[in-house]
């Protein structure tokens, strides 16, 4: 904020603060908002960045909800489970114990925040799209994202008065995706030679049907930006359902996991505590004072 300031200060314009301050306007925004400029349209082109943004803080909110259980479930048994040796080893070696299983945790965290930051580069980004769509079960919705993203940056620089073939030159790379990459080069170069967009999309093979006839439609009518905007709505409805869904079955996974490492930490402490398979048999103290539980073995 304090750069965006500084710039405005100045007597900057506020793409120029925006590109100050790139972390606070990811992709396009600069590029958008400097078309917002140009024709007067900055209100209308701040809300719709705005709508995108907060689309992206809510998913992230709903898949940090829906695996907090099952991670809660997981920092608690690291704590939990050792505690037998605190009994009969002391706090030294319950410590221990501990320690040892929350280091793989704490190593999870730091490449996972090292990834998070490799991603804000352009190739690393590009690199993550590519392998996100290659998922065998998950590619799907990161290619719908992906689409839903490309569609509603399109609509936002039509909105904001660019020509189609501008918008198309910003929205080619919003998504972060090789394939929406490839299929605005392959727009530009067919509405180069007077093609429509729908047309050109439809014959990619790389959107529905379903989503190329409302493009089409709305080129003809005139209202390609709603058209646009409506799409891209539908399709970040569907990636938020399907990501929805992928975390319940992941969060049910991690905690059945979490469950099955539980069962066998405490299988094995009682093993050990009884003796049971060593090679004296079981523990003669404890046989003398609870008799009745080994008298049938």
């Amino acid at each position: 904020i304090r750069k965006m300031i500084d710039v405005l200060s100045s007597g900057g314009l506020l793409h120029q603060a925006a590109l100050a301050a790139s972390p606070l306007f990811p992709g396009p925004a600069p590029a958008l908002i400097c078309a917002a400029e140009r024709t007067g349209e900055v209100a209308a082109a701040l809300n719709r960045l705005s709508e995108s943004m907060t689309f992206e803080i809510k998913v992230r909110r709903r898949v940090l909800a829906g695996l907090a259980y099952p991670l809660l479930l997981l920092l608690s048994a690291a704590f939990i489970l050792p505690l037998p040796k605190l009994v009969s080893c002391g706090s030294a070696a319950y410590l221990g114990a501990a320690t040892r299983t929350l280091i793989p945790l704490f190593v999870l965290v730091l490449l996972l925040g090292a990834t998070r930051l490799a991603l804000l580069l352009p190739g690393p980004a590009l690199v993550a799209g590519r392998l996100r769509e290659s998922l065998p079960f998950l590619g799907r919705t990161f290619r719908s994202k992906a689409l839903a993203v490309t569609l509603s940056t399109l609509g936002q620089g039509l909105e904001a008065g660019l020509s189609l073939f501008e918008a198309l030159s910003i929205a080619r790379t919003a998504a972060g995706s090789s394939t929406m990459t490839r299929l605005c080069d392959d727009a530009l170069a067919s509405i180069r030679d007077g093609a429509e967009l729908a047309t050109t999309f439809g014959s990619a093979r790389a959107i529905p049907d379903e989503i190329a006839v409302v493009l089409a439609t709305g080129e003809k009518t005139g209202r390609l930006p709603e058209a646009l905007a409506t799409t891209s709505r539908e399709l970040f409805a569907s990636y938020t359902r399907r990501i929805q869904a992928a975390v319940v079955v992941a969060g049910a996974l991690l905690t059945g996991a979490v469950m099955i490492w539980a069962a066998f930490t405490i299988i094995s402490t009682f093993s050990t505590v009884l003796n049971l398979g060593g090679a004296g048999g079981f523990d003669p103290q404890i046989q003398r004072e609870i008799p009745g539980l080994f008298q049938d073995l």
